[in-house]
């Protein structure tokens, strides 16, 4: 067990005791939405690029699909984030 330090008001210190899993389970939390926010940017821009070559070689516009794909993954993992920020 650990202990934690509380100042309240007017100078009166209060110390409680916790538990370590209670930290463990926070920083599982924090990992957790960090990994999924990573997630949310990747995936749509990989996909996108992939859309965009698959494009590229089935109607023959080389660059331009790929670009634009990845743009719009990028666009729309960044919308992903502010909108899980949001909540």
């Amino acid at each position: 067990m650990k202990r934690k330090i509380l100042e309240l008001e007017q100078g009166i210190v209060k110390i409680e005791d916790y538990k370590e899993e209670e930290d463990k389970g926070n920083l599982n939390k924090v990992l957790g939405n960090s990994l999924g926010l990573g997630f949310s940017v990747s995936l749509p821009i990989v996909a996108g690029v992939i859309f965009g070559l698959y494009l590229d070689k089935r109607f023959g516009f080389y660059p331009l699909a790929t670009l634009f794909c990845a743009f719009l993954g990028a666009f729309l993992g960044l919308f992903s984030i502010i909108r899980q920020i949001k909540q």
